[in-house]
């Protein structure tokens, strides 16, 4: 499952997420997650496995911290080695109402940049799924950062009913721009959950 494939396909300093209410619960609750440790794919394609540094997902991790809002923590084997000749993108599906869009938000956290080529630091921003091309969104939809192998995003969920079930889909891809002998790595997950749940 690539969000190539579905059409779709990202708060603060990171020493401010690791505590207070941005810190993750101990034991997450109510979450239903597609995710094996060592199951990445070559980028692009549904085969091979070639889980390169940065790309391997050990854990999705969901939380709440306040009403309106949605964390999510992808935690990877390793850090990303960014730099210009490694291209590294984290993205998602949200299939929960906000405050921006009229149904769902993409987040995306890159070192790539518009022009197309790597650099040393990451940029986030959100995408309107309802929009082709799509359109680039406030950032308060979403917002993410990387702090060493974890990406963590803020999500507005303003709206959502907190015991009607939502997705996430997405991955986290990896490739060489100057090696074109190395396809890189890409690694998916899909969670399912409910708000009441992740409350509860």
């Amino acid at each position: 499952m690539a969000l190539g494939a579905l059409g779709v396909l990202a708060l603060g300093t990171a020493s401010l997420l690791d505590i207070g209410p941005f810190a993750p619960p101990e034991t997450p609750r109510g979450l239903e997650v597609a995710d094996r440790l060592g199951d990445c794919r070559e980028a692009g394609l549904d085969r091979g496995e070639s889980c390169d540094a940065g790309a391997d997902i050990t854990a999705v991790n969901l939380w709440q911290p306040d009403e309106g809002a949605l964390m999510v923590e992808l935690q990877l084997t390793e850090p990303p080695d960014l730099g210009p000749g490694l291209a590294w993108t984290a993205e998602f599906y949200v299939e929960a109402a906000n405050a921006f869009t009229d149904g769902g938000v993409i987040c995306r956290l890159t070192n790539v940049t518009d022009g197309g080529r790597p650099v040393s630091e990451v940029r986030s921003y959100a995408l309107d799924p309802n929009t082709v091309p799509r359109q680039q969104v406030e950032a308060g939809a979403c917002e993410g950062s990387l702090n060493g192998s974890s990406a963590r995003f803020s999500v507005d969920v303003a709206g959502q009913s907190a015991d009607e079930q939502f997705r996430l889909i997405g991955l986290v891809r990896l490739e060489y721009p100057d090696s074109p002998d190395r396809p890189g790595s890409d690694d998916d997950f899909l969670v399912r959950a409910t708000l009441a749940e992740l409350q509860g």
